[in-house]
């Protein structure tokens, strides 16, 4: 019995001894957790503060290249507005006066909507208005020229050449609005408001 109770005598000084270390151990555990919680804690709030920070570069680069886009697009539809004006149409693509005035007329027709359809995806940048301002200038354009060369033809007949068309065109167009101009004007004045807007 003696030797029993000095093997539970013995058992309880290895438990004293062993619990402080174990108290010890465990509060040190939680120390070190909440040292571990605290460090992820503000990982967490730095990495959102750094997604925030990237979201809003992000933003603004994203801001700024729908702002270069929509601004080309104006700008390139104020350019074929310029290029499809009827008189200055004529003007450049006149290379060969005595070419006969049918393969003249079909040369610009081709020429207005191949020009056209090359910048057909600009409606995606600027306003329903401004493209239908463009569409309604373009049939403008069509609508003209088709009646510049019948005029032509009228006075010329079957000798109507290609140099006879701009003076059949300016008298054409003396007795109506050029779209043209209207179209250049709205898409104008959007670019000086989308401009005021982004500034």
């Amino acid at each position: 019995m003696s030797g029993s109770g000095f093997v539970s005598a013995d058992w309880r000084v290895k438990m004293e001894v062993i619990a402080l270390p174990l108290w010890l151990w465990w509060t040190v555990l939680g120390l070190q957790g909440m040292l571990v919680f605290m460090v992820a804690v503000l990982v967490w709030i730095q990495d959102r503060r750094w997604r925030r920070w990237l979201a809003t570069i992000l933003f603004q680069r994203q801001r700024q290249m729908a702002f270069s886009l929509q601004l080309q697009a104006y700008e390139r539809l104020v350019l074929l507005m310029e290029r499809l004006n009827p008189s200055e149409l004529v003007r450049r693509e006149l290379r060969v006066p005595d070419q006969p005035l049918t393969d003249f007329y079909s040369h610009l027709i081709t020429v207005v909507r191949t020009e056209f359809m090359h910048n057909v995806t600009q409606q995606v940048y600027v306003s329903e208005r401004a493209w239908r301002e463009v569409v309604q200038a373009r049939d403008f354009i069509l609508e003209i020229l088709t009646k510049a060369a019948q005029r032509a033809r009228q006075q010329w007949g079957e000798h109507a050449r290609a140099k006879h068309l701009p003076a059949a065109l300016k008298a054409v167009l003396e007795g109506e609005d050029n779209l043209v101009h209207g179209a250049c004007h709205v898409l104008r004045e959007e670019t000086r408001q989308f401009l005021g807007t982004f500034t």
